[in-house]
């Protein structure tokens, strides 16, 4: 035939919404993106359930050093209706989660999924870098395609071992990332993992030797995925966009660097988050001091934007070690047992209310800003921050300024009074079904 008819066309409205109604969530979602028409179908008549979509904040996600699987940080009145992953959590984005090995899991299906092993070989141009340095970051959005991808982001080891393996110093004078910059991708909608090329657009971050010296132990520390686009929290603290519809990549230096952080703490440590209005950036100095920017891409240069410059402290002293929010176990028996207690005291005790929770004011001060503080998460939907000072759960508000005491981080068996945290994710659950499948 000369000319295709597109047969779904002729279907009145009505008669394809009916059609549309007995494919499954998957396949549904996927259908979203066949076309406007279609999308605007599904929309309109409501197919694909709000309610099985990540909307809302269930809970953070936990890690700590020497706990081997993450802790659950919600309220305990929540009805979970999901279960809690047994391994090590690497990603988290929007309900999925990335373990340990390449595992990937849905809490709230529970359903599981191993990707193929991972390719091992340097890619051009990263000669240098082991399998050792690389991390791995989802990029997943079910309101657009129920598909979703597996970056493998390198990192720059130390010089001794740069000039080992690429035989020689002369690398050190190269550009990163490297441009273009191949990168390994593992698409659901193959199956497979493959190279991608990216080109840069804009700016290198620096030489490999600048970049180099940059080896704090969590050297890539979030990525968060939005509009398409994967942000990567990177060493020397710059930021790298990658966008896959058009396979670019540009680097977003942070909005202050060298002596500027350096002059009120002496572990500077930028965390990237995404929140209400998109990308956010924080810093939290050693004075409690937090500055917290946006990034604006409206223009044609990509900049942040201050959003929040506050001095946090001092506190209120905070008594007990009770709140709102608990731990709740997720991976031992043993321990579940005790926090089963515990938690049942708390539901009596507690009835959580955001607009009541807030610190009251109080005359019992601290004088000095010798609290351990560092920031947790940013809120997926609304401009709040979780803060950990000293194992104390802080919620503060960027709007009103308001702090909220949310409960106790530590778990049982710490006998310390500060729990070292490692990592932290906000989960938001994904009730669509069949997102994970087999791959061989």
């Amino acid at each position: 035939m000369e000319r295709q008819v597109d047969l779904a066309r002729l279907l009145p409205d009505d008669v394809l919404a009916e059609v549309l109604r007995r494919v499954a969530p998957r396949s549904l979602a996927v259908s979203r993106c066949v076309c406007r028409a279609w999308r605007a179908l599904i929309d309109d008549r409501g197919m694909l359930h709000a309610d099985l979509l990540p909307h809302s904040l269930a809970g953070l996600f936990i890690s700590y050093m020497n706990r081997l699987y993450a802790k659950f940080f919600a309220r305990p009145s929540l009805d979970y209706g999901y279960r809690m992953p047994s391994d090590t959590i690497m990603d988290h984005c929007n309900g999925l989660l990335l373990l340990y090995d390449d595992w990937l899991y849905n809490p709230a299906t529970d359903e599981v999924a191993n990707l193929p092993e991972r390719p091992t070989t340097p890619r051009a141009g990263m000669e240098f870098v082991s399998e050792h340095d690389v991390c791995s970051f989802l990029a997943f959005d079910p309101t657009v395609s129920s598909h979703y991808e597996v970056f493998l982001i390198p990192s720059v080891p130390w010089e001794e071992d740069i000039v080992k393996r690429a035989a020689g110093s002369a690398v050190l004078h190269s550009e990163w990332p490297p441009s273009p910059c191949i990168l390994s991708v593992f698409s659901s909608r193959t199956g497979l993992w493959e190279d991608r090329s990216f080109s840069r657009q804009g700016e290198a971050a620096g030489t490999v030797a600048d970049i180099q010296l940059d080896q704090r132990s969590e050297p890539y520390r979030h990525a968060e995925y939005w509009r398409g686009a994967l942000y990567i929290h990177c060493q020397t603290d710059f930021v790298m966009r990658i966008s896959s519809s058009n396979s670019t990549y540009r680097v977003i230096k942070p909005p202050i660097r060298g002596t500027e952080v350096l002059t009120r703490s002496k572990y500077p440590e930028f965390f990237l988050g995404k929140s209400e209005k998109g990308i956010y950036y924080a810093l939290l100095d050693d004075n409690h001091r937090l500055r917290v920017w946006i990034l604006d891409e409206s223009c044609d240069q990509t900049q942040w934007k201050l959003r929040q410059d506050t001095d946090l402290g001092p506190f209120p002293s905070l008594s007990g070690d009770h709140g709102p929010w608990v731990l709740e176990n997720v991976s031992s028996d043993y321990e579940r047992k005790d926090e089963d207690v515990y938690e049942e005291q708390m539901e009596e005790e507690f009835e959580w209310n955001s607009d009541d929770d807030n610190i009251p004011p109080t005359n019992d001060m601290e004088e000095k800003c010798d609290a351990v503080m560092r920031i947790l998460a940013f809120h997926p939907y609304k401009e709040i921050i979780f803060l950990d000072r000293s194992s104390r759960v802080l919620a503060y508000h960027l709007s009103s300024s308001k702090l909220e005491a949310l409960g106790n981080l530590l778990p049982n068996g710490y006998v310390t009074m500060h729990a070292y945290v490692c990592s932290s994710f906000p989960y938001t659950p994904c009730r669509m079904r069949e997102l994970l499948q087999t791959f061989k």
